[in-house]
């Protein structure tokens, strides 16, 4: 989950428009396929850490969880 968190950031100079912009409205977070979801976790976390409250998010695609054994 670290990994996923290092990878992404928010500009700091861009995080004021950006909460601005965000303000009053249901932020969702967009992924294209979703396996863990240790991406969307760490974006969301991200932008809420950042003041930005997220609202849901949403997948495209998805793969089957199989059971180990």
């Amino acid at each position: 989950e670290r990994v996923a968190a290092a990878a992404f950031r928010l500009r700091t100079g861009r995080l004021p428009a950006v909460r601005r912009s965000a303000a009053g409205r249901a932020v969702v977070v967009l992924d294209d396929i979703v396996t863990t979801g240790v991406t969307l976790a760490a974006v969301a976390r991200l932008l809420e850490t950042a003041g930005i409250p997220v609202y849901a998010a949403a997948l495209l695609a998805a793969t089957v969880r199989r059971e180990r054994g």
